[in-house]
């Protein structure tokens, strides 16, 4: 709490101290002089916990913790820890990797207390060991903005995500030092799209010191033709709403990282852990993202069974190390082969996608295969807990020149829930047009058949919508290039 504000006297009594248990004043941090507040007593707590009271009753609903470590700890601070069952004075070196966990614990017990039913959003860059159960969304710090920066974050995500810490993230576009680096810009945020938290940042500390220019963190701030290549990312990361969701899905029930390393995949693959530049946004898509200045070629591993390329839906063999022409537009994306991705096109909030068509885009395979969606009112705290919340379940069955591909809901109801939705089903990259199209038993013609089955207000209690497809004729089904 910095000297001169108007907080400064009124938070003193709840500072860290000095050996003489009086108030320690900081004299070498970075924005000046002040006091730290001693989080681990009770009454600093809930001192501390009043200022985020107020800002909540404005309609704040997200925080922003920074310099939790504390940045500047010097080693004769002392903490009182009386109210944990301690009876002397720590030093900071004792305590200094708890304190970020035990502002974590606080707010997170505070809302708990205080907004019951209300998710929790923290974004803080230090923790400790467990920090995750207190709903704590970390950074990786404050990153040079540098082509080394970029290529350090990946390995920092996956070794965190492996950690249980699900949620880890970057400044996307890097934050310390550098320069207005547009390629890099682009990179980087395309690298983020694929991340459990897509936040773009820049620097605004020009007033404060002129050796640090404003560099922004909008695209809206780059020229051409990085800025829509930018914008066209940030978009793909909206549609993909319901797929990332239903991660946050898969993360809660069954511990699985948002972010995995190729060996998650399929640890029989002796390929897979050189193939360290590169993972799995999920079980179904595959980043390679683009971290070199100037990159024309990118060289990637592709495991067992069949690919998509997300852009083009080229089919590629599994398998083998390819190399992959590559250009500013785009870092290469694969899709497994029979995979569902679940997306609704065009939003603009997160707060639509309810509102919206749900596009399913089925990737053809040799073999059946299953998804599960989830869904649910996208603010309650408990709705997994308390049975809120819907699963849609996909399924794709293959007999020889044919398919059928049926969506079945568990019946689970939540607060704004569509009682019927709008389905498309997409299918790529099939060698020929089908000679019947079926939905739920009925005959689509085959000249209104574009490629994808619209299915306009499907009522999902207890009904199940199947999608037949028949091919004439005795050629594979699903064809792949080598």
């Amino acid at each position: 709490v910095l000297m001169g504000t108007k907080n400064y006297g009124e938070s003193k009594k709840y500072h860290a101290v000095d050996s003489t248990d009086k108030p320690y004043t900081l004299t070498d941090f970075y924005f000046g002089f002040g006091g730290l507040l001693d989080l681990f007593r009770n009454d600093a707590q809930e001192w501390f916990w009043q200022k985020y009271k107020a800002q909540i009753a404005k309609g704040i609903a997200g925080w922003w913790g920074d310099l939790g470590e504390p940045e500047t700890h010097p080693d004769d601070v002392h903490h009182n820890l009386n109210d944990l069952g301690f009876r002397r004075l720590f030093k900071a070196p004792e305590v200094h990797n708890m304190y970020g966990h035990y502002w974590n614990k606080m707010l997170f017990e505070k809302y708990q207390q205080d907004y019951p039913g209300t998710r929790l959003f923290n974004l803080n860059r230090s923790g400790f060991a467990g920090s995750q159960r207190y709903s704590i969304f970390p950074w990786s710090g404050d990153v040079g903005r540098n082509w080394s920066g970029l290529r350090a974050q990946l390995p920092v995500m996956l070794g965190m995500s492996l950690s249980g810490v699900p949620y880890i993230h970057s400044d996307a576009g890097g934050f310390a030092h550098g320069n207005k680096d547009s390629e890099l810009y682009t990179r980087w945020l395309q690298f983020a799209a694929f991340t459990p938290v897509f936040r773009p940042h820049g620097t605004a500390l020009e007033d404060l010191d002129t050796s640090i220019p404003n560099i922004e963190s909008e695209p809206v701030f780059y020229p051409e033709p990085f800025k829509s290549i930018v914008r066209r990312y940030i978009q793909l990361r909206y549609d993909l709403l319901p797929y990332n969701y239903t991660l946050a899905y898969q993360q809660a029930k069954d511990g699985k990282p948002l972010t995995r390393p190729m060996f998650f995949y399929d640890p029989e693959d002796k390929n897979l852990p050189a193939a360290e530049d590169q993972y799995m946004w999920g079980d179904n898509i595959l980043v390679a993202p683009v971290l070199h200045k100037g990159t024309t070629e990118r060289k990637l591993y592709l495991p067992r069974g069949n690919w998509y390329k997300y852009f083009s839906n080229a089919k590629v063999k599994g398998g083998q190390w390819i190399n992959e022409l590559v250009d500013i537009n785009n870092i290469p994306l694969y899709v497994k082969a029979g995979s569902f991705i679940p997306t609704c096109a065009g939003l603009k909030n997160t707060t639509q996608h309810q509102q919206s068509s749900l596009l399913v885009t089925y990737y053809p395979d040799h073999t059946d295969s299953s998804y599960t969606m989830y869904d649910d009112d996208g603010h309650s705290n408990m709705s997994f807990e308390e049975n809120k919340y819907e699963l849609l379940h996909f399924k794709a069955a293959i007999k020889q020149s044919n398919f059928q591909l049926a969506i079945s809901s568990n019946g689970g109801r939540f607060e704004n829930q569509p009682l019927r939705r709008n389905i498309v089903f997409k299918i790529p990259g099939l060698p020929r047009k089908p000679s019947s199209v079926k939905l739920n038993g009925d005959i689509i013609p085959l000249k209104k058949y574009t490629g994808n089955i619209d299915e306009t207000g499907w009522d999902a209690k207890g009904a199940i919508l199947y999608v037949s497809l028949v091919f004439s004729g005795k050629s594979q089904l699903l064809e792949v290039s080598e």
